[in-house]
């Protein structure tokens, strides 16, 4: 049950990803993982790879069977995905006991690419005739920045089209119950259709929701000012422009540092802005007599 905890905790996280010119998105693994394993990713890749596998840089066609050289090429770019995911998940995990420290995607790429490169110059030297240098280690570089510059391009312009045209989030990455006949009515969450009932708190940053229900936490790209109408028969509130609470979440007002604050059950601190104080301090003092407050 810990494990099972602690890997809906890494899934459901958020990360800054930081690109080589400093553009920053936010996305959690569940969206990562999704993004790389999608159609248009593996597409793109692939074209990568046999645009590789015709300029040959390396000059494998020199050294080795056409196959083999192409199966290498192949084979090492498919591998770049399984090492970005192995790498995002270890920061992922480390990202949940230091939250600022955002993913930095040239050193990430550059630690990557060096798995890859090592795998791929054995692979090579193993299949090429003995005494051949394939040339992948010594050029190390200039192979990282065409890495660097090919992975830009796609972060720039393919990741938007998936965010806006492909569904990230997958059926099966729903939570159990969600969009079924529960008796309560569904809400529709980015990509994501989920029993109103189950929502405890949410948190707008950009242009993503972070949501947490009764059952799990996942983030999705909606607005919080869409959803704002049809929240209303939950009788929450938003006691700041970033943040949605439902009284299910036994809030508690508390000034912390001399700032007015919300404590909910799961100890989230919510921030109350100074124009909607007294308007929060009703509605707590509302569900308290109602017996939904802690």
């Amino acid at each position: 049950m810990a494990l099972k905890t602690h890997i809906n905790k890494v899934v459901c996280h958020e990360m800054r990803i930081i690109d080589a010119f400093g553009m920053s998105r936010r996305f959690t693994y569940r969206e990562f993982f999704d993004i790389v394993c999608s159609r248009l990713t593996i597409s793109f890749a692939l074209l990568v790879a046999i645009a590789l596998f015709g300029a040959d840089p390396h000059g494998f066609r020199d050294i080795m069977p056409l196959y083999a050289s192409f199966a290498i090429w192949i084979l090492g770019v498919l591998s770049f995905l399984v090492f970005k995911l192995a790498m995002f998940s270890l920061w992922s995990t480390v990202s949940i006991f230091w939250p600022r420290v955002p993913y930095y995607m040239p050193i990430s790429t550059t630690v990557e690419y060096g798995g890859v490169a090592i795998l791929m110059d054995r692979l090579a030297r193993s299949i090429s005739a003995p005494g051949t240098d394939p040339e992948i280690l010594s050029n190390y570089p200039y192979y990282l920045l065409t890495i660097w510059l090919i992975e830009l391009g796609f972060v720039r312009f393919g990741v938007p089209f998936l965010i806006g045209e492909v569904p990230i989030t997958s059926k099966k990455n729903q939570p159990d119950g969600a969009g079924k006949g529960t008796g309560s009515k569904g809400i529709q969450i980015g990509n994501r259709t989920l029993d109103m009932a189950s929502l405890l708190y949410m948190r707008s940053e950009e242009h993503y929701l972070n949501v947490t229900t009764t059952r799990d936490r996942f983030t999705e790209r909606a607005t919080l000012a869409s959803l704002l109408p049809n929240l209303e028969p939950l009788n929450g509130i938003q006691p700041h422009r970033s943040w949605w609470v439902s009284p299910e979440c036994n809030p508690r007002y508390k000034r912390i540092d001399g700032k007015p604050t919300l404590v909910l059950h799961d100890n989230t601190k919510v921030p109350v802005a100074r124009g909607r104080l007294a308007e929060t301090k009703a509605w707590l003092e509302t569900i308290t007599r109602g017996g939904n407050g802690g």
